[in-house]
């Protein structure tokens, strides 16, 4: 699974620092915090600024961290996301 996850990273960072735009400048000012950090932390910005990539990245976190204390598969934490 890790595999997987920093292949997903990788896609994700990528895609980031190619995206031309102004407003995708918070997701790389956050990426970091949301990734690797246990701070708490708060977003606002305007629609189409990558708020929900944020909350991506945080539940890429929780899996992450869940690996990394050994939680078996059967026990990992279930994402369910809808619009």
């Amino acid at each position: 699974m890790r595999d997987n996850l920093h292949a997903l990273l990788v896609h994700i960072r990528k895609a980031l620092l190619t995206t031309n735009t102004k407003l995708m400048l918070n997701i790389v000012q956050v990426f970091d915090d949301a990734l690797y950090s246990d701070n708490p932390l708060v977003v606002c910005a305007p629609t189409g600024s990558g708020k929900t990539v944020i909350f991506e990245l945080a539940i890429v976190r929780l899996m992450m961290k869940a690996e990394e204390r050994g939680v078996k598969k059967k026990e990992m934490p279930k994402v369910v996301y809808s619009k």
